[in-house]
C-alpha cells in the first residue's frame, strides 16, 4: 500500500510544482505589467509626464502580448502627444486599434482611432485622418466621456476647416463647444469658442463672428486669463474690421494692449505684432496714413513669403494714399515679386507631397522586390559559389602567365632605364651652361632693379609729403570755417534746448550781410559748395540756397524752422519741393541731406 501513495504524492506535488510554475510565469508575462499600464493610464490626463517615465519603466516591451500590448500601443501613443514628443508613424498605434475593435471596450476603442487619426494628421495623411476620426465619433458616443468626445470633435472640426468646408468644421467645433461646457472646463470653452469665430470669420458670417468672441470674452476676463483676453480682443478687432467698423477694432486692440501690459513676465515684442497689424489695418481703412505708417514696420516682416507679401502690400497701400508714388511702386513691385515665390512654393508643395506618394509606392515596391530576392538566395549562393571555384581555377592559370610576362617587362624596362639615364646625362650637361648664363643675366637684372628702388622710394616720399601738407591745410580751413561769427552762432544755437531755442531764435538769425560771410566760409571750407550749387541747379533762390547750407552743415531740422522763421510742416514742404522739382535728386539717394553731403 506504501507503494502507490508515494506515487501519488510525488504525481500531487508534480502538478502543485507546474501550477506554481503557471501562476508566476502569469504574474511576470500579465499581472504586474498591467498593473503598471493601468497606473500609467490613471496618472496620463494630470501627470503625462509621469505616465511616460512609468511605461518607460516597463521591461522589454516587445515581448507584451493580447490586452497588455493594445493597452501599452495606446498610453504610449497617447503619452508621447501629451508630452510634445514626435510620433513618426502609425505602427504602434494600429495594434491597438486592431484589437479594442473587437475587444468589446468602446472607451479606448474610441481612444485608439482618434489617436490613430492625429498621427494620420501629423503625418500628412489628411483624408485618411477625416475617415478615422468619422469612425471614432460612434464608440466614442457610446462611451459617454465628455473628454473624450470634446477632444475628437474638436480636432475633427478643426481638420475640416483645414479643408475649407467651413460649414462642416463649424458643426465639427459647435459639438465640442456643447461636450466643454458639459465639463465646465473654462479654457476648453474659451479655446473652441475662439475657433467658432474664426470659422465665422471665414465664411464671412461677422456678425456672428463678432458676438462669439464677445461672448468669450467676457469668460477670459471673469478668468483673469491674459493671453486668451488678448487673444480675443485680436480676433475681435478681426471681426469689426471686416464689417468696417474700425473705431470699434481700435479700441478692442486697445484693451487687449492694456491687458498685455499686465502680464508677468512681459511679453516678448515679437508677440505684439498681430496687435500693430491689426491697429496698422484699421488705420489704413481710416486713412490715418500717419499712424498706419507708424506701427506697419513695428509688425517686423515676417520669414515666410505671406507675411513679406502682406508687409510690401500694406506699405504700398500707405505711400501711395499720401503720395508717395515711388516708394508705393518699389513696395508693390515687392509685393508682386513675393507673390510669385508664394506660388512657386505652393507648386514645390505640390510637387513635394506627390514625391512622397511616389516614395511611399515605390517603398512598396522595393518591399515586394526584396521578398523575390530573397526566394532566389539560395539559388544565388549556389551560382556564386561554382563562380567562385571556376575564378580561383582561373586566378591561378592567368597568376603564371603574368608571371613570366613581368620578368620579360622587367628586362625590357631595365634596357630601357639605361638608355634614359644616358640621355639625362646629356640633358643635365646642357641645363648646367644654360643655368649659369641664366645666373649672368639673374645679376645685370638686380642691378637695374636697385637702380629702380632707389628712384620709387623718392617718389614715395615726396607723395607722403603732399599728403601731409593737404591735411594740414584741410585742418586750417575747419579751423577757419568754426571762427566764422556766423557758423559759431549757429552752431550755439543749434545746441541750445527746445525751450530756449523758440525763447531766443530771434537773436541767432542771420542778417544778409551774415547769410553772405556764411556762403563765403563754406565755400572755402566746402569746396565752393554755394557756388557749385548755384550754377548747377539756377532754378534756387537765395533763400533754397540757404536751407541746403544749413543742412550741409548738418544742423537740426527743428533749428532751420527757427532760423528761417517758419513752421516744422512748412520746411518739410520746402525740402520735399527743392528734392523733387528744383534738385531732382536721384533715387539712390533716400534723403536731400544725403544728396546734399555727397554734392
Amino acid at each position: 500500500m506504501s507503494f502507490p501513495k508515494r506515487n501519488i504524492i510525488i504525481a500531487l506535488s508534480a502538478v502543485m510544482l507546474l501550477a506554481a510554475i503557471g501562476i508566476a510565469c502569469r504574474q511576470f508575462a500579465y499581472v504586474r505589467p498591467h498593473r503598471r499600464l493601468l497606473r500609467a493610464e490613471s496618472l496620463m490626463q494630470s501627470r503625462p509626464d509621469s505616465a511616460l517615465q512609468v511605461l518607460r519603466q516597463l521591461w522589454r516591451p516587445q515581448w507584451l502580448m493580447g490586452e497588455n500590448e493594445a493597452l501599452y500601443a495606446l498610453l504610449m501613443t497617447q503619452a508621447c502627444y501629451k508630452n510634445g514628443l514626435p510620433v513618426e508613424n502609425d505602427s504602434l498605434i494600429r495594434i491597438a486599434t486592431r484589437h479594442y475593435a473587437t475587444a468589446g471596450d468602446p472607451l479606448r476603442h474610441a481612444w485608439s482611432l482618434f489617436y490613430e487619426g492625429q498621427v494620420a494628421r501629423d503625418t500628412g495623411d489628411r483624408n485618411g485622418a477625416l475617415r478615422l476620426f468619422q469612425q471614432a465619433q460612434l464608440p466614442a458616443g457610446q462611451a459617454g466621456s465628455p473628454l473624450l468626445s470634446f477632444l475628437l470633435y474638436n480636432h475633427w472640426g478643426n481638420l475640416i476647416a483645414d479643408e475649407k468646408p467651413y460649414e462642416e468644421g463649424l458643426e465639427k467645433l459647435e459639438a465640442a463647444l456643447h461636450y466643454a461646457r458639459q465639463l465646465q472646463d473654462t479654457a476648453y470653452i474659451i479655446n473652441t469658442m475662439d475657433m467658432i469665430s474664426t470659422s465665422y470669420i471665414w465664411l464671412r458670417q461677422y456678425d456672428e463672428a463678432e458676438e462669439c468672441a464677445r461672448q468669450a470674452l467676457r469668460l477670459a476676463e471673469t478668468a483673469h486669463d491674459v493671453s486668451k483676453y488678448t487673444g480675443l480682443c485680436q480676433q475681435l478687432a478681426h471681426a469689426l474690421t471686416w464689417t468696417g467698423k474700425h473705431e470699434e477694432a481700435l479700441a478692442a486692440i486697445n484693451k487687449a494692449l492694456e491687458w498685455v501690459h499686465r502680464a508677468v513676465p512681459p511679453l516678448d515684442s515679437l508677440v505684439l505684432c498681430p496687435y500693430w497689424s491689426v491697429k496698422a489695418h484699421a488705420f489704413l481703412h481710416l486713412q490715418q496714413y500717419d499712424s498706419a505708417r507708424y506701427y506697419t514696420p513695428k509688425i517686423g516682416v515676417d520669414a515666410d513669403f505671406w507675411g513679406k507679401a502682406a508687409y510690401h502690400l500694406d506699405m504700398y497701400r500707405i505711400e501711395k494714399g499720401m503720395g508717395n508714388n515711388a516708394l508705393a511702386l518699389r513696395h508693390h513691385e515687392l509685393y508682386s515679386d513675393y507673390v510669385d515665390s508664394l506660388i512657386a512654393q505652393k507648386t514645390n508643395e505640390s510637387l513635394a507631397a506627390l514625391q512622397k506618394k511616389y516614395d511611399y509606392e515605390k517603398f512598396q515596391n522595393e518591399n515586394i522586390r526584396l521578398e523575390a530576392e530573397n526566394r532566389q538566395l539560395f539559388l544565388g549562393i549556389l551560382c556564386a559559389f561554382l563562380a567562385v571555384a571556376a575564378t580561383v581555377s582561373f586566378v591561378f592559370y592567368i597568376r603564371g602567365k603574368w608571371r613570366r610576362e613581368r620578368e620579360a617587362l622587367a628586362r625590357a624596362r631595365d634596357l630601357l632605364l639605361e638608355q634614359s639615364r644616358l640621355q639625362l646625362q646629356e640633358k643635365a650637361n646642357e641645363l648646367l651652361q644654360q643655368r649659369q648664363a641664366l645666373q649672368e643675366k639673374e645679376q645685370a637684372l638686380r642691378e637695374s632693379m636697385r637702380r629702380e628702388t632707389g628712384l620709387k622710394d623718392s617718389l614715395s616720399e615726396t607723395e607722403r609729403k603732399l599728403e601731409e601738407y593737404d591735411l594740414r591745410q584741410q585742418a586750417l580751413k575747419e579751423q577757419l570755417f568754426k571762427t566764422n561769427d556766423a557758423v559759431r552762432r549757429i552752431k550755439e544755437m543749434d545746441g541750445l534746448d527746445s525751450v530756449q531755442k523758440v525763447k531766443r531764435g530771434k537773436e541767432y538769425r542771420l542778417s544778409a550781410q551774415e547769410q553772405a560771410d556764411l556762403f563765403a566760409a563754406i565755400n572755402a571750407c566746402h569746396n565752393d559748395f554755394e557756388q557749385r550749387l548755384r550754377v548747377a541747379y539756377p532754378s534756387l533762390s537765395d533763400d533754397d540756397v540757404y536751407l541746403c547750407c544749413l543742412l550741409r552743415m548738418g544742423i537740426s531740422s527743428r533749428s532751420i524752422a527757427i532760423l528761417l522763421g517758419i513752421g516744422e510742416g512748412a520746411l518739410r514742404t520746402r525740402k520735399y519741393r527743392i528734392k523733387c522739382e528744383k534738385l531732382d535728386v536721384p533715387p539712390q539717394y533716400e534723403s536731400l541731406e544725403d544728396f546734399l553731403r555727397a554734392f
